[in-house]
């Protein structure tokens, strides 16, 4: 499992080949750690990449061709070793076209890490291989570290939206898209309690806001989000005292509805590509 440095005058930057996964994200400016450590305790994972489903399947499964297939939540990206395509001090590609037997497809997922100054841009490409259509989901996990300050508290953070949000969204029960919530969205701000999430994440389908930011009214350190091409922005930690982290998700698909049916033709917000054809979304992370 070899580990990969990116750095530069401001941030420095590790990433395992296990996942392609970032492990940390140190801002020397002021000594600050800005991505979570992991805990078991809590959730061990600091920021996976999700592919090619997010979330869950209904019955932890998916019928395609009428055959089945069973897959656990967010896909087996997560848990696969890339491959490391290129490497300077400020970029890093991934990739990863392992053929696997839960997955009927030839594809090609790219993950891009470019540093530029305080901010580190993350991308993702898929590129169809096969002779038949490509249906997948893609999207980001990070959790960041929450106190960003460990002088301040949990509860001293929100979330702030660019824009004015629809506080109506998906709720997910069961690892599965089962209804509707009403977000706690004051001021486009939902501030931060661990109880927040007893219903598991905070989903906001097609976000009117691109940034999104960690932040706290005590305290100068903050981390923006930016998304490109991305179908929703998820937000989760886990309702427990002592979960210091929030993650900032944004998604290119979604669970499954409790009342859909297994066919990944037929999901919920799947992408499809076309053979030859190629498909990119991305998301930064500036750390203040």
């Amino acid at each position: 499992m070899p580990y990969i440095t990116l750095e530069n005058d401001k941030l420095k930057v590790t990433i395992s080949s296990f996942g392609a996964e970032m492990q940390s994200l140190f801002g020397k400016a002021d000594a600050t750690e800005y991505l979570w450590q992991g805990n078991p305790k809590f959730w061990g994972r600091r920021a996976p990449h999700l592919f090619p489903i997010i979330g869950g399947l209904k019955d932890g499964r998916f019928v395609y061709d009428s055959q089945p297939y069973e897959m656990g939540n967010h896909g087996f990206a997560r848990d696969s070793e890339f491959t490391v395509e290129s490497l300077s001090e400020t970029k890093a590609v991934f990739t990863l076209c392992e053929r696997k037997e839960n997955y009927p497809f030839d594809y090609l997922l790219r993950i891009t890490y470019t540093l530029k100054r305080n901010r580190l841009k993350i991308t993702y490409t898929v590129k169809n291989k096969g002779k038949r259509k490509l249906y997948f989901s893609v999207g980001g996990h990070p959790a960041f570290a929450c106190p960003i300050n460990p002088t301040l508290k949990y509860s001293d953070y929100f979330i702030e939206f660019e824009k004015e949000e629809n506080p109506k969204q998906p709720l997910i029960q069961n690892d599965l898209i089962d209804g509707y919530r009403i977000l706690p969205i004051q001021n486009r701000r939902i501030s931060l309690l661990n109880s927040l999430f007893t219903q598991d994440a905070l989903i906001v389908e097609r976000p009117n806001s691109k940034k999104f930011r960690l932040r706290t009214s005590k305290d100068g350190r903050q981390i923006e989000m930016k998304i490109k091409n991305f179908d929703f922005m998820a937000f989760w930690s886990k309702p427990t005292d002592g979960a210091d982290f929030i993650c900032f998700e944004p998604w290119c698909g979604i669970d499954d509805k409790a009342d859909g049916i297994r066919s990944l033709e037929s999901k919920w917000k799947i992408h499809c590509l076309k053979p030859g054809k190629t498909f990119r979304c991305a998301y930064s992370i500036t750390a203040t």
